[in-house]
């Protein structure tokens, strides 16, 4: 790697940290100004923001840089783009309709207003995964960084004003969220600048964009779900609470992790076409000695110091036990690993795989939960593990076993 595109991939670290910082600024600020009740459709609207970058945003800009490496240029996207513009309005339009349809219990409100808005994320996620799959094809990191961090600050500055105006109005707040893409906007011209370059051929954009979609939004389920299992199951209010605190706290390198795997996605898809087995399996041995040594790391260090780092960070009232810790800690390592393996089965490919993957860790995650006796903080903390754990089983066997059929020279 050059000296230059280190210095390209090191912006992009920096702007998906930066990013990741400002969303929570947004958050907090919209929390403080409207109240904990008048927040919650902010939240639920917030947390469809962060499914939709997992279901359409990610897949987007990952098959359209493994594309434009496979095909030798960006003929192909631009040629596809029309067909996933349908997809995408069409999941904007269904889920806006849904949404409507239940947006007294979503939202506590009634009216179009916050289902147009989550018809509007979706489409400028939609918007979003073109445009960073625009600028990762052709290698400018430090765009993506900066667009990640402008699109945030642009959400924060809004809220903040708001919030110094006087503003409650849950809506108003939806429409700060909303504006964060107007900085993919104003980068708009990705839409229609692609060059004539390469091959026309690809593999159906439809199917590997919907089959990538569907497994990220699983695997966004199964890392941030957790908090949720554990309310419906009847634990406690403030277990809670530190569960979705732990979780926060400890997924942060993985926040890091996933914008940094716009600079691997076109670097893996060369090593696959163009590299030879034995190169291929040592990337295999790098990522399973890692998954391993970091799984059992990232729990000791947890069980170590994580109780006491969530309690620094979201006050003495916020209690996780070192147990529990030492598994989110491990599971959130066993998420970074299927991070990983997903971006090196998008490169073969073979998206398909990822959905098999994780329907294989929600049934493992259902059996454990009919049959676990302990208590429910605890269940669902192994319930994280079990599903990552089965997860990553599955594609690690998926990914060896593509590599090993290819018909490709190595």
């Amino acid at each position: 790697m050059t000296s230059a595109r280190r210095r390209s991939v090191a912006s992009l670290g920096l702007g998906s940290v930066g990013a990741g910082v400002l969303a929570y600024v947004f958050f907090v600020t919209a929390t403080r100004a409207l109240g904990p009740q008048d927040a919650a459709a902010v939240s639920v609207l917030w947390t469809w923001w962060s499914f939709t970058a997992a279901a359409i945003t990610f897949p987007l800009q990952h098959w359209i840089t493994r594309t434009v490496e496979a095909a030798g240029g960006e003929r192909a996207v631009r040629d596809a783009l029309p067909r996933l513009g349908v997809l995408v309005a069409a999941v904007a339009v269904g889920s806006g309709l849904v949404s409507w349809g239940g947006g007294e219990r979503l939202f506590r409100t009634g009216g179009p207003t916050f289902p147009v808005l989550v018809a509007v994320v979706t489409l400028g996620a939609g918007l979003l995964g073109v445009v960073r799959g625009h600028l990762t094809g052709r290698g400018r990191f430090s765009a993506v960084g900066l667009n990640l961090v402008l699109e945030n600050a642009v959400r924060s500055v809004a809220a903040l004003g708001l919030a110094a105006l006087g503003w409650t109005e849950p809506w108003a707040f939806g429409l700060a969220l909303v504006a964060g893409y107007a900085v993919a906007v104003a980068n708009g011209r990705a839409l229609v600048s692609w060059h004539d370059t390469g091959s026309d051929q690809a593999e159906s954009p439809v199917r590997a964009v919907g089959a990538t979609g569907l497994g990220q939004l699983l695997a966004q389920v199964a890392l941030t779900g957790a908090p949720v299992v554990l309310a419906l199951s009847g634990g406690r209010a403030q277990d809670v609470t530190a569960l979705f605190a732990g979780l926060a706290l400890f997924r942060a390198p993985y926040t890091v992790a996933t914008a940094l795997m716009a600079s691997v996605t076109g670097r893996l898809t060369r090593q696959w076409l163009e590299g030879t087995a034995s190169a291929w399996r040592r990337v295999e041995a790098v990522v399973a000695g890692l998954v391993v040594v970091g799984t059992g790391a990232g729990a000791l260090l947890a069980a170590w110091i994580g109780a006491w780092l969530v309690a620094l960070v979201f006050g003495k009232d916020v209690v996780l036990g070192d147990g529990v810790a030492a598994l989110l800690a491990a599971g959130t390592v066993l998420a970074m690993g299927n991070l990983v393996l997903a971006v090196m089965i998008v490169a073969q490919g073979r998206s398909a795989a990822l959905v098999r993957g994780w329907a294989f860790g929600g049934v493992v995650g259902l059996a454990w939960m009919l049959v676990s006796p302990l208590s429910p903080v605890v269940d669902v903390a192994w319930l994280f593990v079990m599903v990552e754990g089965a997860a990553l089983a599955w594609l690690g066997i998926e990914e060896v076993s593509g590599a090993r059929r290819a018909a490709a020279p190595r």
